[in-house]
């Protein structure tokens, strides 16, 4: 039966025709056959893998959602949280938890049936829904349970309806159902804001012809945003509440489109030759597609520029705005319209043969890319597939604990990102976070305030807080080096806990997982004690000597030697440092470069909280507007003080006067602050530390707080305080290093209150080098060089007597 419709250029009813390759109970089966083949790839061994951090993150978000929590904690996306709050009412079976995606991704399908038959008929229609029902990417978010098939469901509903409402018999019914779709899509992910400006603007590029019709697609926005308004509102003071927060994106690269065009077609496929082989299938058909003749093409362009500038338009704020929000699964609602104009370009080709030819390529590099995801291989370069990584063998963990545990076990977490799985498949044990000089506490805070930490259920603990009262057995959970970006274990948690205990077991954890090692120690015979007879502290500036240099993500490789040299002429012999700085990205990159020397150099990871738990300092990676370093922070509001919330350590210095600088956060015209003053107590000797110097402009800054006068070799403590009586209203105090550099030492500098450091700023371009011997003849003091970017920072550290010391590199906020 024919249908009839309008002409939104010309206004004149025109019959639409049907094709005549199909008859209705053929097509009727493909529709069953296709959307069965999308169940069974959706639906194959669908509980093989356990659930990942983001499913279970978010399953325990949604199990405890109220309203309370989406107004003052976490604006997470109300429509599918109280979808989700009651599916898992129902169930906690990993393959209920993921049915919903599944189910979404089957109903993208049939979705896809109906705009291949509005854009190429019957056979438009078939090839559409197959194209749909293989792809990779969207068999892939179709078996994971988050809200992103729902995002290509919704946003295909929405292009849809926004197609029929400009040439349907009735467009405003179809104007009421995109409105409808668009509420729903706004409060099902965050992001799909970016996703609805691109549409906006492919439609009013395609389809608006005067004032009429721009102003009915004006009011249909308008009904939408005017839904939307307390959303908007709540996401608004959440922005404001995170403004110092990071993302974990990385800032694109224009390479980062061509992979996006990969990913968007076949998925995470490891071989270059099938991504390949499909983006020319796929590109090729499209353009068959719009060399065709049909009016339909109109409605084509549309749905090619929505998915296109969908990319363009994160790309565009992600290279621009504060953080980068780059990730493709937030742009999987592109690959559903490209796959449609793809599979009717191959619809409208005039030959079997040619249509087989296609279709036999793409069935090719779709079956490994399938391959690829069954078999949960991933490429080594992680950007190739942001965000996306091997999980942990969480069940066959699970299950050795649940075999092997005793009911007064406590499991103890060493990162964050690998917490919350293990929680879901172990429930009758006490689960906590390990923490070792706020090294989680920090980086969770990096990511969202403490509220959105407890929302999530994440809160951190110090060692020395675990360790109060009697342990008995702990299981200790410690994931690969680099797993989820772990910076590793630190070096003392296992000597602590064996001075306290036996280790009864060690298990390891893999295969096609991230390696996993589980340690179980008996603790039951310790005395309680709570303060550790070794040192215990996060050192993320010392990992001990390696002979391969440091690299700063991403990709900045900085490498710190010292060369001893002999000849026969005496003058000539002695030694030199050398520094090189090499651009390894793919992009130029402006670096600053510093490196210091001293006799003794003091990293503020390296002190003691002496309040432990209780203390309000905390290591963080802080950067002003140019630079990033390690730090320790405390903030005071105007009716607190710690007074006696001090650090400390111990250090072994030789006899002598040393002058004393301290890097530290300084008041400046660049940088105004309420900079809180600190004092620095050596010995008996107390030095106060400046908060601002006459001639920077603010930010990190070297002071000089005075000299030491060291008379009997040996070791001398330290001890750091905030002088919170005399700081005015909210202020803080951030710290990084300090250098003690003794007045006849070698490594004197020209001028006497000047720090030891030298300093350069330099831009590479991509591959360049930039290298430069450091203007000293320091031979038996300790050097080090730290290069940072905007949002990175590493340190390398030269000592006497040692080749090279690379040290650890932490992201900065």
């Amino acid at each position: 039966m024919n249908e009839q419709e309008v002409d939104p250029i010309t206004n004149r009813t025109q019959t639409k025709r049907g094709t005549p390759d199909l008859n209705p109970w053929s097509e009727a089966l493909l529709f069953a056959a296709i959307i069965l083949i999308a169940l069974a790839l959706r639906l194959h061994n669908i509980e093989r893998d356990p659930l990942w951090y983001d499913e279970v993150s978010m399953a325990n978000l949604c199990s405890d959602f109220t309203l309370d929590v989406f107004i003052n904690v976490v604006p997470a996306p109300p429509v599918y949280c109280v979808f989700l709050k009651y599916w898992l009412l129902l169930s906690h079976a990993e393959w209920w938890i993921r049915l919903h995606a599944i189910i979404m991704g089957t109903m993208t399908v049939g979705i896809g049936f109906a705009v291949g038959r509005h854009l190429a008929g019957a056979r438009g229609a078939v090839l559409s829904g197959f194209a749909l029902a293989i792809a990779p990417i969207l068999v892939f978010y179709s078996r994971d349970a988050k809200f992103y098939s729902w995002v290509t469901c919704l946003g295909l509903l929405v292009m849809y309806s926004a197609i029929r409402s400009t040439s349907a018999r009735r467009p405003r019914w179809w104007l009421v159902a995109y409105v409808v779709s668009v509420v729903v899509l706004l409060h099902t992910h965050q992001l799909s804001a970016f996703f609805m400006v691109a549409i906006n603007i492919a439609f009013v590029a395609v389809y608006v012809r005067g004032a009429a019709g721009l102003v009915r697609w004006a009011i249909a926005q308008c009904c939408a945003v005017a839904i939307t308004i307390p959303y908007i509102v709540v996401q608004g003071l959440h922005i404001q509440r995170i403004e110092s927060k990071i993302f974990w994106a990385l800032v694109p690269e224009p390479r980062s489109l061509i992979v996006t065009a990969y990913n968007l077609i076949t998925g995470y496929a490891t071989v270059e030759w099938v991504r390949l082989l499909a983006l020319l299938v796929v590109v090729s058909a499209a353009a068959v597609y719009f060399n065709h003749t049909s009016r339909r093409t109109r409605d084509g362009t549309f749905l090619i520029l929505a998915a296109i500038l969908n990319v363009v338009v994160l790309y565009v704020f992600s290279r621009t705005a504060q953080w980068s929000l780059y990730v493709d699964r937030y742009m999987i609602g592109s690959s559903a319209p490209i796959l449609i104009v793809a599979a009717c370009g191959v619809a409208v080709m005039r030959t079997t043969i040619l249509r087989g030819i296609f279709v036999c390529a793409f069935l090719a590099s779709v079956s490994f890319a399938l391959s690829d995801l069954y078999a949960y291989r991933f490429l080594p370069d992680r950007k190739e597939h942001e965000g996306v990584s091997r999980t942990f063998d969480t069940r066959g963990m699970a299950a050795l604990i649940n075999r092997l545990s005793r009911d007064d076990d406590q499991i103890w977490h060493s990162w964050w990102l690998a917490y919350p799985q293990l929680g879901w498949y172990v429930l009758d044990l006490p689960h906590y976070l390990l923490d070792v000089g706020d090294m989680n506490g920090r980086d969770m805070t990096l990511f969202g305030s403490e509220a959105e930490q407890r929302a999530y259920g994440m809160q951190a603990m110090e060692l020395d807080e675990l360790g109060t009262d009697a342990l008995e057995r702990v299981w200790l959970i410690v994931p690969e080096t680099g797993a989820y970006s772990f910076p590793g274990l630190d070096p003392g948690v296992i000597p602590w806990l064996e001075e306290r205990g036996t280790l009864l077991r060690v298990d390891r954890f893999g295969g096609r997982y991230t390696p996993t090692t589980v340690y179980l120690f008996d603790c039951s015979g310790s005395d309680g004690v709570s303060e550790p007879d070794c040192p215990v502290a996060y050192l993320p500036m010392q990992t001990g000597p390696v002979q391969t240099p440091a690299v700063a993500p991403p990709e900045a490789i900085v490498t710190l030697e010292r060369t001893q040299f002999d000849t026969f002429n005496v003058a000539e012999s002695g030694s030199y440092t050398n520094i090189r700085v090499e651009n390894a990205m793919r992009r130029p990159a402006q670096f600053s470069v510093e490196v210091a020397t001293a006799d003794a150099m003091l990293a503020a990871a390296s002190f003691r909280r002496d309040k432990l738990a209780d203390s309000a300092w905390r290591i963080r990676a802080f950067r002003d507007h140019h630079r990033a370093r390690i730090s320790a922070r405390l903030e005071t509001k105007s009716d607190e003080t710690f007074v006696d919330d001090t650090m400390s350590i111990t250090i072994s210095l030789e006899v002598g006067e040393y002058h004393v600088f301290v890097e530290r956060v300084l008041n400046g015209p660049n940088y105004l602050s309420s900079v809180m003053p600190i004092n620095l107590v050596v010995g008996s000797t107390t030095l106060a530390v400046p908060t601002e110097r006459a001639d920077h402009a603010g930010g990190w800054g070297w002071v000089r707080v005075g000299t030491y006068s060291h008379f009997d070799a040996g070791d001398v403590s330290l001890q750091l305080r905030p002088d919170a009586d005399a700081a005015t209203g909210e202020s803080f105090a951030i710290w990084s290093r300090i250098l003690f550099d003794r007045l006849d030492s070698s490594g004197s500098l020209i001028a006497e209150n000047a720090a030891p450091v030298f300093h350069r700023d330099i831009r590479l371009e991509p591959g360049a080098s930039w290298e430069s011997p450091i203007p000293s003849s320091w031979i038996d003091t300790n050097i080090s060089a730290i290069v940072s970017e905007r949002e990175n920072v590493a340190v390398v550290r030269l000592t006497p007597g040692a080749g090279r010391d690379v040290n650890a590199n932490s992201p900065a906020p």
